[in-house]
């Protein structure tokens, strides 16, 4: 540990004086592989241990498949099915015992990644370096995501590490992406594209499109939502009564009982909710209420990728508190772990597997009392 340290901060000290002679002009310098360290994840029945690795550019990260309750295990790059965001970052069938391993050169990315077979174990690389001497030629795209969804659209919101234009490009075919939006021409980091006209309960792939120039085509990974069912308005019903299973004389309308312990069961089958309550029907028929926490009060702002708050590690408790996160990750930073676990809760519940935790989800688990 001592011997692995001491290399951490030699290097360190190396790259720092490299930085300082570039920026003075004596020197030009690049990833020097002589002082790439490698390093090391354990794959085991619990997951990525460790699950997030902090590295430099020029690094090598080894993935070892301790696993020896199953055959195989996998290393594959977010997101799940389509692995696209980092397609170098993709080792199926990795057998028990044995090793892959992947240098990362560029610097200032994270990259996340999962098991396919096994989608709920996540980890992440994040690379650190020189972030504010690096402008890529080409858009780098970040944090895809939808962030509002309807029956007949969608409104999706990007980053990219240098200015772009913004457009999308979609389709109801994997792969095949025969409609775009308007182009908006205006160069950018920050991009958001709504799109119109589509069908209710179907399913939509996309990739965001940005360049420099007008006549560059540089297009992110694919991704897909489907839209929600269009909502049903059913017919107000008048109230029926519901009839005790022993004779009661109802009393005189002008007689109203003073409450008390012995007075009959009202029927309560159509009195309306109250907030703050929650509506138990016992087995007589007859309904009491109950006072119950609200969790979803907590929640009450859209919460996405990139954000850094008290809301966020409110999320965080809440997503570990159901296994949906690891302990001790309630970090404040949506990252893509939290993320992560946004996106199985949603799919546990049949919404968008999109990562945002917008109005939809929100909507969701204040449904469900959670």
């Amino acid at each position: 540990m001592e011997h692995e340290t001491l290399k951490f901060f030699r290097r360190r000290v190396e790259s720092i004086f490299l930085l300082l002679l570039g920026t003075l002009g004596i020197w030009t310098f690049s990833v020097d592989t002589a002082f790439a360290a490698t390093w090391d994840v354990s794959i085991t029945s619990t997951g990525y241990v460790p699950q997030i690795v902090y590295i430099q550019s020029g690094d090598t990260v080894r993935w070892t498949n301790n696993d020896h309750t199953t055959p195989t295990r996998g290393v594959n790059s977010d997101p799940h099915n389509t692995h696209s965001d980092y397609p170098a970052l993709d080792f199926d069938d990795i057998d028990q015992d044995d090793s892959v391993q992947l240098t990362f050169p560029e610097a200032c990315v994270q990259h996340g990644y999962h098991d396919h077979e096994k989608d709920e174990d996540v980890g992440s690389i994040v690379v650190g370096g020189s972030c504010g001497r690096r402008e890529p030629d080409n858009p780098v795209f970040w944090g895809v995501t939808v962030t509002k969804l309807s029956p007949t659209s969608a409104l999706i919101e990007w980053s990219t590490e240098r200015g772009s234009y913004t457009q999308l490009a979609y389709g109801t075919q994997s792969g095949s992406y025969d409609i775009s939006s308007s182009m908006d021409g205006t160069l950018t980091k920050f991009h958001r594209a709504e799109i119109t006209d589509l069908t209710a309960s179907t399913t939509y792939y996309y990739h965001a499109v940005g360049g420099v120039a007008m006549d560059q085509k540089i297009a992110s990974g694919e991704y897909r939502f489907t839209t929600p069912a269009p909502r049903v308005e059913l017919p107000s019903v008048p109230a029926a009564s519901t009839t005790a299973t022993t004779n009661v004389v109802a009393p005189p309308p002008a007689v109203i009982p003073p409450p008390s312990t012995t007075t009959p069961a009202m029927d309560m089958m159509n009195m309306p909710d109250m907030p703050g309550m929650t509506h138990h029907h016992t087995g007589m028929g007859v309904s009491a209420y109950a006072i119950r926490t609200v969790h979803s009060l907590k929640f009450s702002t859209d919460l996405r990728f990139g954000d850094s708050d008290e809301a966020v590690r409110t999320l965080q408790d809440w997503l570990i508190a159901r296994k949906l996160l690891a302990e001790g990750l309630h970090t404040g930073y949506f990252g893509p772990l939290t993320r992560h676990g946004v996106i199985k809760y949603q799919k546990n519940m049949g919404l968008p597997e999109t990562g945002f935790f917008g109005p939809l989800t929100r909507q969701m688990i204040e449904d469900m009392g959670e």
